[in-house]
């Protein structure tokens, strides 16, 4: 199961690399990030989240010709695929960390409440985020296809979806302006107030097939535009610059803009691009990206360390990346080696649900 995978019956006979293609990219650059760069870097890669959240759209795109979904069925089967990955992740990673601390004498570096909070795809121990936004796009997913079944035109669907984008820019600050509980704060900020957002990002992606090349480059123009206005709005704002990423909780336009700019344009060249690079591992990643990520973080939550060891990350910052890259990837090939052998041992109706689960078969 990829991040952002259309889910169900109704899928292509032959599948859509180029959307293979901009989920790889879009890990990628997440991987990269999270390999600590400098600034400026996370500011040119910063449409990761964009991109992955239009090509999730854009992956369902095909449910909008089918009738008659049923909504629990569908839940089922998107929700588990997101949260069942993580609980399993969870357990082996956490069951993992313990002994290794009992055995060296350490503390255990997370709290029960904290295990709990990422076991629910809050804040806990980082790095799982993500897939509370596909939680809530999932529920949002039948709602917004019987919507755009209503409108007919694509140019006119996409400028509900930024209307909606604007409209949080008005509706954010005044929500956050409240005294709030840290606790109903972080709620409002990751839950409630990011949900509109991400929620056009996806239904504008729904429609995205029918936008031809003038289309796709109007629309990174004025993202290129909106960027452009936002930057000269933050360097003068008398408390001093801020840069888009302090945007991010909840997502606002100055955040999403850059996005929408190398997006759109992704999205134009990507059959080209696809033709270009090697089918199978392209296909590989991105059935297996959400496995991939999750056996990244022990990475990242290490990555200090590792510096330590290995002299060579702590000054080259891609090295970084790539090695986030390499512990994800090492990770799924032996969970998927285990879990293959388990099945060849016992061939039962779980065996097999675990090995379609973690991407096994």
């Amino acid at each position: 199961m990829s991040l952002g995978r259309s889910p169900g019956p109704g899928s292509a006979t032959q599948r859509d690399t180029s959307l293979d293609l901009l989920r790889v990219v879009g890990i990628l650059v997440i991987f990269l990030v999270h390999g600590r760069p400098p600034g400026w870097v996370v500011q040119a890669v910063g449409f990761a989240v964009v991109l992955l959240v239009l090509a999730s759209g854009m992956s369902h795109r095909l449910l909008l010709e089918r009738q008659g979904l049923r909504p629990t069925a569908f839940l089922w089967r998107r929700l588990s695929r997101l949260v069942l990955p993580v609980w399993l992740f969870l357990a082996v990673y956490a069951a993992g960390t313990w002994l290794v601390t009992l055995a060296l004498d350490r503390p255990f570096p997370w709290s029960r409440e904290e295990l709990l909070e990422t076991a629910f795809l809050g804040d806990g121990f980082g790095y799982v985020w993500i897939f509370r936004i596909y939680a809530l796009l999932a529920l949002l997913t039948l709602p917004l296809l019987a919507l755009a079944r209503r409108v007919a035109s694509p140019l006119r669907w996409g400028a509900l979806g930024l209307g909606v984008l604007v409209a949080m820019e008005f509706v954010s600050p005044w929500a956050l302006a409240h005294d709030l509980s840290e606790s109903g704060e972080e709620w409002l900020r990751l839950v409630v107030l990011a949900a509109p957002a991400y929620a056009a990002l996806f239904a504008h992606g729904l429609r995205l097939h029918e936008w031809g090349r003038r289309g796709l480059l109007g629309a990174a123009l004025l993202g290129l535009l909106l960027f452009a206005g936002f930057t000269a709005w933050a360097m003068a704002r008398p408390e001093g610059y801020q840069p888009p990423r302090a945007f991010k909780y909840p997502p606002r336009l100055y955040y999403l803009s850059w996005g929408l700019v190398v997006s759109h344009l992704l999205v134009l060249l990507r059959h080209p691009l696809a033709r270009r690079v090697p089918k199978a591992p392209v296909v590989w990643l991105s059935r297996n990206s959400m496995w991939v990520y999750l056996w990244h973080i022990p990475a990242v939550h290490h990555l200090q360390e590792l510096g330590e060891l290995l002299p060579l990350l702590a000054n080259h910052w891609p090295l970084r990346g790539l090695l986030l890259l390499a512990s994800g990837l090492v990770g799924v090939v032996l969970q998927q080696a285990l879990v293959r052998a388990a099945v060849r041992m016992w061939p039962s109706r779980p065996a097999l649900f675990l090995a379609d689960l973690s991407g096994a078969r």
